[in-house]
């Protein structure tokens, strides 16, 4: 049983960032580290990408360029189902207990690699701990949601990349250029299910997991949104 996340390699073909070590550093000590309620930075966007987590960490909007999609740190199995259970509901002796019916292992080794990946995560900025429950906000797609660009985006193709520029805050998202067929289908009239079809998400998930997690980045930076 391995939570850890090794070091930064590109998986050309997911085009994503595969992290496999965070950080460590000293550790949390105390009674109430256990019962504190893990949850999601509101700044970390993040898919399940056929059970590893992807999670995009986002930079403040119209201050510095917005992280192009696909640059992410992705979860191994483990760590990936320690995530699931941030949601700022479970306590982190509950994830513990939950995890345990689940895993083939010892309750003190179990313990120990939980706690530490969730203060690994904690300081590398990817959750933050709150001392009472409190559920994250975010948003659940349905397939159904249909969005638009926004009025005061501007966009254009330059060799291989798609460059979007928020003319309000002169805010940059740029993405593969193969991504321009699914930038096209914002267009008011397209719900999110035909968007993840148009990106084989209906038959592969990596692929729909790779589209929702555009959409909450394109979203989140003002790019797109709803409309229904």
């Amino acid at each position: 049983m391995n939570f850890n996340l090794p070091q930064t390699l590109m998986n050309e073909n997911a085009q994503i960032l595969v992290v496999t070590d965070f950080v460590g550093g000293s550790r949390m000590v105390g009674k109430s580290f256990d019962r504190m309620y893990p949850k999601w930075n509101r700044q970390c966007l993040w898919e399940d990408y056929g059970g590893r987590i992807v999670v995009v960490k986002t930079t403040n909007v119209g201050s510095t360029m917005a992280p192009p999609p696909g640059e992410a740190i992705a979860l191994n199995m483990e760590a990936s189902d320690v995530w699931k259970l941030c949601d700022g509901t479970t306590t982190i002796d509950d994830i513990v207990e939950i995890l345990f019916n689940e895993y083939d292992v010892d309750m003190e080794t179990l313990k120990n690699e939980v706690s530490n990946e969730i203060e690994n995560m904690t300081k590398n900025g990817f959750i933050t701990l709150q001392d009472k429950a409190e559920k994250s906000e975010r948003k659940i797609f349905s397939g159904k949601e249909v969005f638009k660009k926004s009025e005061s985006v501007i966009w254009n193709e330059l060799e291989d990349q798609l460059y979007i520029m928020d003319t309000r805050n002169s805010t940059i998202f740029n993405l593969p250029k193969q991504f321009g067929k699914l930038w096209s289908l914002f267009d008011g009239k397209h719900r999110t299910l035909d968007i993840i079809k148009a990106n084989d998400g209906d038959r592969s998930p990596q692929k729909k997991g790779e589209t929702l997690l555009l959409m909450r980045e394109l979203e989140y930076t003002g790019f797109i949104e709803q409309i229904n």
